[in-house]
This record gives C-alpha cells, sequence and structure tokens, in this order.
C-alpha cells in the first residue's frame, strides 16, 4: 500500500508539536498500569499490538510506545489497514503491510519510558483503522506497558467480530486457533498525526426520506429506468415501484399492479415496444415460485404475466441483453448456493417474443456447476456483438463467455489470464463478488473491475484483493501486484470487499468507482481517478466515510441535473445519496438512445463522446454486478471541454458506427436510430438566473420556460424545502418572479423551477 519509512528514534518523555498536531492514544494520567509476562500470562506471546481507529485520513508524523525493564532489542512497527480485520493477521501470515518499522537496542528503564518514534516525511494515510506492533527480544524481562483500565470493543456485528484495542500473537504457535488472543484494555502507545482535509465538506448526502423513500427499505436488488418517458428516472427496489418526479418519488407499487418481495427486480422491455416492463425473480427454499413479468400498460399500471418456468433458490445477479440480433432481450441469471455450499446452476433465457423465455441448456453454463455472484454482458472484444461475464465465489474460477453467434459461447478466460494465478505449480483463482465493465482509461477499450473477497491468510499466499483489469485490443493486464500483495495503482486492500460501480462523480472525464464490504464493521471504499489512472480513496471528502453497506451500488442521475447520484444501502437498508460536488470547470452530457430500427433500449450499444481531444466510450447495459442495473441513460463527464465535436454510435446488433453532430453540452440529449436525428432533451431546455441581494431582501428569478404551469422551490444546503410557489406562466419569453422579505440565514441556496417537461436549476449565496 505504502512504501517503507525508514524511522528516526528520539527517547524522550515528551514531545514538542506544532499547533495543528493531534496525538491519537487511548491512555491516560489516571490510568493504572501493567505489564504482562509471556511465561505467565497462559499465553507465550511473542509480538504485541496496539489497534487505532482513524476516523479521518491523516498526516502521520511519529509514533511511540511505552517501554520498562532491562535492557533488549526492540523492532516497532507501523502498520496499515491490514485488511480491515480487527486483527493484523496479514502482517501475521506475510509481513507485509507495513508502513514504517524502527529496530533499535532499548537501554533498560525503571520506570516506563516513552520512546518517540519520527518519520522523515509524514505519512499519508486514508485507511479506518492502523496498527503499531511491538516485538521485544528479551520478551520475559522488557515490557510494553498496558493500562488496567478496561475498554468496550470500538465496534461489534454478529458477522466481523469485535473491534477491541489491544491483541497479543504468538507466532510459534502450531495452529492458527493458538495463534491470537485480546485483551480489553490499551497498550501506552500513540500516534502524532495532521487531519489531512480539516475543511472537507461532504458531497454525497442521504436524501432517502426528503426524497420520498420510507427508511428501512430492505435492498437486495435496485434497478433504474423510465417507466413513462417523462425523462425522470424511476425506481424499482426489492419489488417495490417509485416514480420520480421533479420534486420526489411517490411509491405507485399497488397502484401500478404489483405485488410481492423478489429477490431480483429488473425493467425489461420484453415486447420492444419502447415501453419498459418489470421482471420479477424470485429465491425460495423449494426453488418452486417462478418468474413473473409485469407488462408495462403505458399509463403506469402493469399486468402481471406469471412465467412458466422453474423457480430459483438463490439468484445472485442478472443481465439482460439480445445475445440473436432479433430486437427482443434475452435474460442470463445467475445462482450461489443454498444450502451452503451446495452450488446452483446458472441459466440462459432466450426470449420466446411472446412475453416469455425458453430455457436454452447449455449455454453459458459449466459442469458442474460453480457458485457465482456476479455478471454483466459486454463487448469486450469489440466485435459488436455481446459477450459474458461470469464472477464466480468460492475461489473457483471466473468465465468469459464470447459470443460466436448462433448461440455458440465459448469460455475463454483462460486464455486471458483473469481470474488465474499460479502458486507451487497449481492454478487458483480468488473469491469473485462482484463486475462491472468500463473504458475507465479513455483509450477505447472496455475495462474489468473485478471486486474480490480475500481472506488475509490466503493473500499471504498470492490470492488478490479487488483489481482491475486493463483491456488493450482484448489482451488484458492485470493491475494487482501478487508479490506485493497489493494494487499497482491505488486500491486499498480490503479483505470483504463486495460490489462495485463506476461512475464519473465529478465529470473529470475520469471514471471514479465506488465499492462495497460484506460485514458489519467494514466500511465502503469511495475511489477517485487521478489524471495518470492511479487512485485516490475520496470516502471521507464524500461523506460516505463509516457506512456499512454490503450487497452492491449503483449511479443514477436521478434529478437531472447532470450529477451523478448514489444509490447503496446503509446496513443493508436502501439509501439514497444525491450528489452536491460543486465544480465550476467541468461539464457533462448524457445520451438517451432510442432505436427504431431495432432493439428500442439498445443493451449493447457501443457510444464515443469526442469534446477536446478526448475520446470517451461506454456501453448501454442491463444488469450488472449483484442484482444491479443502472440506467440505459449514459451519462459522460467531458471535464473542462466545452463543446461536444462529435459522438459516434453503434447500436446493438450492428458492426459500423453512425455519426451524431449539435449534441449539447449541460444536457441530456436523445439520439434515435431510424430518424438519424438528435433532440436535445426537454429537461434543462430553457434558462434560468437569479439575483439576491441579502441588504435589500430581496430574491430575483429571471427564466425562459415553455409550461404554463410552473412550480418554484428554495432548497437550503442540506435539502430542505424553505420556499414554495405555483406559478401561473403567462408567455414563453423571458419572465420574473420576485420573492420579498425570507428570512434567511447567510449560506447557499438552491433553486429549481419546474413544469411537465421543463426543469430549471440554480442557486445564489444569500450574504452581505
Amino acid at each position: 500500500m505504502k512504501h517503507i519509512a525508514y524511522l528516526i528514534i528520539l527517547l524522550s518523555s515528551f514531545n514538542i508539536l506544532f499547533a495543528e498536531d493531534i496525538v491519537l492514544k487511548y491512555y491516560s494520567d489516571k490510568d493504572d498500569l501493567t505489564s504482562y509476562v509471556s511465561s505467565t500470562t497462559g499465553f507465550p506471546y511473542t509480538h504485541q499490538f496496539q489497534r487505532f481507529d482513524i476516523q479521518a485520513p491523516v498526516y502521520i508524523k511519529s509514533m511511540a510506545v511505552y517501554l520498562y525493564g532491562e535492557s533488549s532489542n526492540v523492532k516497532v512497527y507501523l502498520l496499515d489497514h491490514q485488511a480491515g480485520s480487527s486483527i493484523p493477521q496479514f502482517f501475521a501470515y506475510s509481513g507485509k503491510g507495513v508502513l514504517g518499522v524502527s529496530e533499535f537496542q532499548f537501554a533498560g528503564a525503571e520506570s516506563p519510558q516513552r520512546i518517540a518514534i519520527n518519520f522523515p516525511d509524514p505519512v499519508y494515510f486514508d485507511g479506518d483503522q492502523l496498527f503499531i506492533g511491538v516485538f521485544i527480544e528479551n520478551i520475559q524481562k522488557t515490557f510494553f506497558i498496558s493500562t488496567k483500565t478496561q475498554m468496550n470493543p470500538f465496534c461489534q456485528s454478529t458477522d466481523g467480530g469485535n473491534y477491541l484495542f489491544q491483541y497479543l500473537a504468538n507466532y510459534n504457535a502450531t495452529e492458527q486457533a493458538g495463534l491470537w488472543a485480546s485483551g480489553g484494555f490499551a497498550y501506552l502507545a500513540d500516534l502524532t498525526v495532521e487531519y489531512a482535509h480539516p475543511n472537507a465538506i461532504s458531497f454525497l448526502l442521504d436524501r432517502t426520506v426528503t426524497k420520498g423513500i420510507p427508511q428501512g427499505l430492505a435492498q437486495n436488488s435496485i434497478a433504474w429506468g423510465d417507466i413513462n418517458n417523462d425523462d425522470y428516472l424511476d425506481l424499482l427496489v426489492n419489488g417495490k415501484l417509485f416514480l420520480n418526479s421533479p420534486q420526489k418519488f411517490s411509491d405507485i407499487t399497488t397502484n401500478a399492479g404489483l405485488s410481492g418481495s423478489p429477490g431480483n427486480n429488473a425493467f425489461i422491455d420484453m415486447n420492444n415496444d419502447g415501453n419498459l416492463d418489470i421482471l420479477f425473480i424470485y429465491n425460495s427454499s423449494d426453488g418452486k415460485k417462478p418468474m413473473e413479468i409485469y407488462m408495462n400498460n403505458g399509463d403506469k399500471t402493469f399486468t402481471k404475466n406469471i412465467v412458466g418456468l422453474p423457480g430459483f433458490r438463490d439468484v445472485s445477479s442478472f443481465a439482460i441483453g439480445d445475445v440473436n440480433n432479433d430486437n427482443y432481450p434475452d435474460l442470463f441469471l445467475t445462482q450461489l448456493w443454498s444450502p451452503y455450499p451446495v452450488a446452483f446452476p446458472n441459466y440462459f433465457y432466450l426470449n420466446n417474443k411472446s412475453n416469455s423465455f425458453i430455457l436454452k441448456n447449455g449455454v453459458c453454463q459449466t459442469s458442474p456447476a460453480r457458485r457465482s455472484r456476479g455478471s454483466q454482458f459486454v463487448d469486450f472484444d469489440d466485435d459488436g456483438d455481446l459477450d459474458l461475464y461470469v464472477a464466480n465465489y468460492y475461489q473457483e474460477t471466473d468465465e468469459l463467455w464470447e459470443n460466436k453467434g448462433d448461440l455458440v459461447f465459448v469460455d475463454i478466460i483462460a486464455n486471458k489470464g483473469i481470474d488465474k494465478f499460479t502458486i507451487d505449480g497449481k492454478d487458483n483463482s480468488n473469491h469473485g463478488t462482484g463486475v462491472d465493465w468500463y473504458d475507465y482509461n479513455n483509450d477505447g477499450d472496455i475495462d474489468l473491475l473485478l471486486p474480490q473477497f480475500a481472506h488475509p491468510a490466503n493473500a499471504a499466499f498470492g490470492f488478490r484483493g479487488t483489481t482491475i483489469y486493463k483491456n488493450e485490443a482484448g489482451k488484458f493486464t492485470d493491475t494487482y501486484n501478487s508479490e506485493l500483495s497489493a494494487s499497482e495503482i491505488g486500491i486499498t486492500y480490503e479483505e470483504t470487499h463486495a460490489g462495485g460501480a463506476w461512475g464519473d462523480y465529478d465529470n473529470d472525464g475520469l471514471a471514479d468507482f465506488i465499492i462495497t464490504t460484506y460485514y458489519g464493521c467494514r466500511y465502503v471504499d469511495l475511489y477517485k481517478q487521478n489524471e495518470d489512472h492511479t487512485f485516490k480513496n475520496s470516502t471521507f471528502v464524500s461523506g460516505l466515510n463509516r457506512i456499512v453497506s454490503g450487497d452492491d451500488a449503483c449511479w443514477a442521475d436521478f434529478d437531472n441535473d447532470g450529477k451523478l447520484d448514489l444509490a447503496m444501502s446503509i446496513n443493508r437498508k436502501f439509501s439514497l445519496f444525491k450528489n452536491y460536488y460543486e465544480t465550476t470547470n467541468n461539464n457533462w452530457v448524457e445520451l438517451d438512445l432510442i432505436n427504431y430500427n431495432g432493439l428500442k433500449v439498445p443493451i449493447g450499444a457501443k457510444v464515443k463522446v469526442y469534446a477536446n481531444g478526448n475520446v470517451y466510450t461506454q456501453e448501454v447495459v442491463a444488469g450488472r454486478g449483484q442484482r444491479m442495473q443502472k440506467p440505459s441513460r449514459l451519462h459522460f463527464g467531458i471535464g473542462n471541454a466545452n463543446e461536444i465535436e462529435k459522438v459516434k454510435v453503434r447500436w446493438s446488433g450492428e458492426t459500423e458506427y453512425v455519426e451524431y453532430d449539435d449534441i449539447e453540452i449541460n444536457k441530456i440529449n436523445k439520439i434515435t436510430n431510424g430518424e438519424n436525428s438528435v433532440e436535445t432533451g426537454e429537461v434543462n431546455n430553457y434558462s434560468i438566473s437569479v439575483y439576491a441581494d441579502k441588504k435589500s431582501n430581496i430574491i430575483k428569478v429571471d427564466y425562459t420556460a415553455k409550461d404554463l404551469a410552473l412550480h418554484l422551490d428554495i432548497y437550503d444546503i442540506n435539502g430542505a424545502i424553505i420556499y414554495s410557489e405555483n406559478i401561473s406562466n403567462t408567455n414563453f419569453n423571458t419572465n420574473t418572479i420576485v420573492i420579498n422579505s425570507l428570512n434567511l440565514s447567510n449560506g447557499k441556496y438552491f433553486v429549481k423551477l419546474v413544469g411537465n417537461k421543463t426543469q430549471l436549476n440554480s442557486q445564489f449565496n444569500w450574504i452581505e
């Protein structure tokens, strides 16, 4: 994760600190002190560890330990995140994860002496925990001092364990069960740090309830799609349908005719009429509850159609795409296990053009079945047809099915070097937990984000944590360095990584990604891409710090403001995070594709956006990772480009690109095939400006809009509505709304003016 820093040792009883320095410790002058003697504790330890909980990114300037007793050779280690485990197992098994180490001769002391160890250069650290480890050669007569004050665990969970502060390890143990012991106290050890982002302002904020979605909604499956073609993305969560409007989401599940609690839900245009239908896929202990398809009636209601096919026990993902180019979407399903660890097969279903499916046995199926967690259709080799990736768990090899045509797929993953590595002459694979394909480095080839679960004991022998495989014309390069047991491009090794999802949250033209975790006391990570295509952890500054999630996540611009928002769980309950990221330089474009000559929702279409000398490439996807469906509308950040030079689209089922001009930035553009036309969406199509003067206590909103009836809202920085007004728009020229005598506090405010086909957004500062 970081280079090892060699340290300077200062023997002292105090430290002179800069004004901004903070000392992190878990002891006080009032504590009673003690020391452990290895031969008499009942646990013959060889190493001692003090865990530190790190609340925000820091620059580490020094560390210190208190020693007492006779002379001895001593080693002090500063250890990293250690895969998120409560115990520094990764270091114990591999000796890795060391941020700094110092070896010195302790001269001995009759009373506890503070040994301060300074870093020549401060070490930047952005994880959520650190460890100081101590090895004492004369362990029977030289002691690392401990308090006798009982401490509560920092965090506890049934699946993640107890996060204490004091651990002992016996490296001479012959069995893992005898390696570790824990104490309910703390060692006298401390870190001197400076917080790296003292003035950080969170920009991804939880707006679940204020947007009309109830708290406590279980999240297994998330899908985004526009069911009524009003240009607003509607939301489907575990069988609950929420209709999106400029103000908020409304639960229309019952009125729409939906019922049930499926383990998986998805939008799918079964009959290719341009209206999104809904697919419910159930998990049941006996595997007998069949899937259901709700056909869209065109009036925000649906008619149930029970698909006469066998049910499932543990569907873990779905992928939708027209693999045979007949203009009807097909379906692939994976299963994990039920009961553990018995594997159940995956299934491929062909659309029968009569609102149901035909099971195609043997297509994209292994024998014996593998335990699968994620899947996604992708044209990785850029030949114009849909291939399929399957992420497998249980250290079973993933599958990359190349589409040869006529429903013939060949698993070629062994030839690509993906999810395969050799230990002692034996081939091995990882615990795959998700999958998302995206051209993250803007070279025109779709790359692979592969979230992976990796126990520290396994990682020490070469098993990999989460990695990215760079695609270069169909040849893949793993960015994980097995010798270092670390990513080469900045992804911190975390034992329990779950699903991962790409999205350019700051519109700089470089795709970022969110990655979730299993287990309690384990936290999500948001990675921002740097210009050199490495990544930096931005979880704290984003506002997502210390979130326990699970499963997977999904980006979508639900309010059409050009910023990707985030749908993800908190403690496995659905949450919606609005993106307030502020930038004055970065622009965006969103593209809604409609194919009147084929598959109307053109899953598999590949799009290239040319702007400011760069080419940004994406594919339309329906279903990815674990039970997630991102919108078919494509969102591109384009950095400081002030115009789109051109857009090229290779429509699904085609091999040639069609070029489109007159694409507007900072707008939702509709591109239709069959008319070869581009239409700038009505959303955000007109103008708004705001003049605010606190001294005269006046706010003026100038706007041009086409709707006769409009609604004006003013929000504060927390998303609370502080002013609302219905407006009759008498003409389509520029109009002015004047608001007087609002009692506002100093700060930033947001203005939203909406109608049936119009949404105008602006903001102002209220300050003298």
